[in-house]
């Protein structure tokens, strides 16, 4: 079981001022729960980068592998994950629940980016193998998520289960599409089983 909290301010000797703590993956993948459990907490407006990708094309992994569980939680205002290549450039993919259980919450003002695509065609992809479930909530006024590359496609049940909730004035954005011009599939494939729920005032997709 692994945890990791980026949160707050740290004092920075050098320019004699609290900046916003920060954590960098600038090499591979970020793998929360690959074979046990992972919890990554982003709150009170710090900030996760993810530019990096494995030789599957992919930055991010919540749930990997079969049995395994990860959660990503982004909280509050200024808190930011960003997955994507340093120079602006789109990077690997995000995968929530591949063989595994993963779940990625935003709320209270906290906020997702991904710039972001595999060989397959998919930015974003929840529950993409058999047996896998991946959940994301996106909750409460200026929560949101953004996806920015447009080429490639959200998966919400590849293969296995995936549940997308934009509620309480969260915002879902989505600029991508595939080669099929295709944005969001739900149940893709014939295993596959997709859900995409829209609730709440001023909840928008």
């Amino acid at each position: 079981i692994g945890n990791v909290l980026v949160t707050d301010t740290v004092y920075n000797s050098n320019l004699d001022e609290y900046l916003p703590s920060e954590m960098d993956v600038p090499f591979g993948a970020l793998a929360d729960g690959y074979h046990g459990v992972g919890n990554l907490t982003v709150a009170n407006g710090g900030k996760v980068f993810v530019s990096g990708e494995d030789t599957d094309d992919n930055s991010l992994y919540l749930g990997a592998e079969s049995g395994s569980n990860g959660t990503l939680l982004v909280t509050d205002p200024g808190s930011l994950l960003l997955v994507e290549q340093d120079d602006g450039d789109s990077t690997g993919a995000v995968i929530i629940g591949d063989a595994g259980t993963g779940n990625l919450t935003v709320a209270n003002g906290g906020n997702a980016t991904f710039d972001t695509y595999d060989n397959d065609g998919t930015s974003l992809a929840l529950g993409r193998s058999s047996g896998g479930n991946g959940t994301v909530l996106v909750t409460g006024a200026n929560s949101s998520l953004s996806i920015i590359d447009d080429e490639y496609a959200t998966v919400i049940g590849g293969d296995g289960n995936g549940t997308f909730t934009v509620a309480n004035g969260g915002y879902f954005y989505d600029n991508a599409y595939d080669d099929n011009n295709v944005a969001i599939y739900l149940g893709q494939n014939v295993t596959g089983n997709g859900t995409l729920t829209v609730t709440g005032d001023g909840s928008s997709l």
